[in-house]
């Protein structure tokens, strides 16, 4: 596969729609594909993000040896950064998702440059102001979605 850059990755965001991880993966991304989805304007960073095992450590008496099991997995946070743009369809969504009180759990698609489509889904956490250092600065929003259940791929 070609090296790609992140230009003209598109970040969008779904709805609460069910999504059965109890099935395959290929019915998986079908029931991810066919929710509705709102492109989020502007989007200008997204973080590191996906499944990482807790490293649990036992070290034995007998030989004083630490041995390294895998624990729980963690998918981590996506935090997504954006231009603050109060009239775009996807932030307004993302900033209803974002309110306190709604403990709905969100799909987010990703549109990868080298035509990838994945998707994450979980809870929509702050939609706080970035305001930089100075006035040469673009006003921006923050927000996260916890990676729930782990990133799936539909490979282009």
């Amino acid at each position: 596969m070609a090296l790609y850059t992140l230009a003209g990755t598109i970040v969008s965001i779904g709805t609460s729609a069910a999504v059965d991880f109890t099935d395959t993966p290929t019915n998986i991304l079908v029931d991810f594909a066919a929710d509705t989805y709102t492109v989020i304007g502007e989007t200008e960073t997204i973080s590191d993000f996906g499944d990482t095992a807790t490293d649990v450590p036992f070290t034995g008496l007998g030989d004083s040896r630490t041995r390294h099991l895998k624990g729980s997995t963690d998918g981590g946070m996506a935090q997504i950064t954006c231009a603050d743009q109060p009239s775009d369809a996807g932030q307004a969504a993302v900033r209803a998702a974002c309110v306190p009180t709604n403990q709905a759990e969100y799909n987010v698609k990703f549109e990868w440059r080298n035509g990838d489509v994945s998707y994450i889904r979980g809870p929509l956490m702050g939609f706080g102001r970035v305001n930089g250092t100075g006035p040469n600065n673009v006003a921006k929003r923050q927000f996260s979605i916890s990676n729930s259940y782990g990133e799936f791929i539909d490979p282009a």
